[in-house]
């Protein structure tokens, strides 16, 4: 999981955030990434989100989420870790809010690497211990360190 971790700093990641929507996730999520990488326009993510998710939710349950979306032109992945304060609906395949989301970004070429991407954060947030944990974190330094201590195990 060291490719993954190294996809994550302070600059992406948002702690204890505040949601009313699966579109305001979006927005949150989308002008965390473009605020870090100028090259990439917040409506245009946003967007990219709101078109995966018409495939098929890319809510796992238990209230974690990871929207994800291939991009022309992205030259590297990008993760964004998100956890909100309360859970916000999500239209989640078991019905539940969620309040902790991995959003991830690949270039468009890069299948193979998509899908080992996700593998590894499926399995991450699998375990519901860890994801507790994640949602104890009251700062995005701790919700960072609890995100890298678990990629490096």
């Amino acid at each position: 999981m060291a490719g993954l971790m190294n996809l994550l700093d302070e600059s992406h990641v948002l702690c204890r955030s505040t949601a009313q929507s699966q579109k305001n996730i979006f927005e949150l999520v989308a002008r965390g990434i473009a605020a870090t990488h100028g090259e990439l326009d917040e409506q245009f993510l946003f967007k990219k989100f709101l078109a995966r998710e018409k495939l098929g939710s890319t809510g796992l349950g238990e209230g974690v989420a990871v929207p994800h979306s291939r991009i022309e032109g992205l030259e590297y992945p990008i993760a964004y870790l998100l956890t909100l304060a309360e859970p916000a609906p999500y239209d989640a395949p078991d019905n539940q809010d969620v309040d902790i989301l991995f959003a991830l970004l690949v270039p468009e070429e890069s299948t193979q690497l998509h899908l080992d991407l996700l593998s590894e954060i499926a399995t991450m947030l699998s375990d519901s211990a860890y994801c507790e944990r994640l949602r104890g974190a009251t700062d995005q330094g701790e919700l960072l360190a609890l995100a890298k201590h678990s990629l490096a195990a």
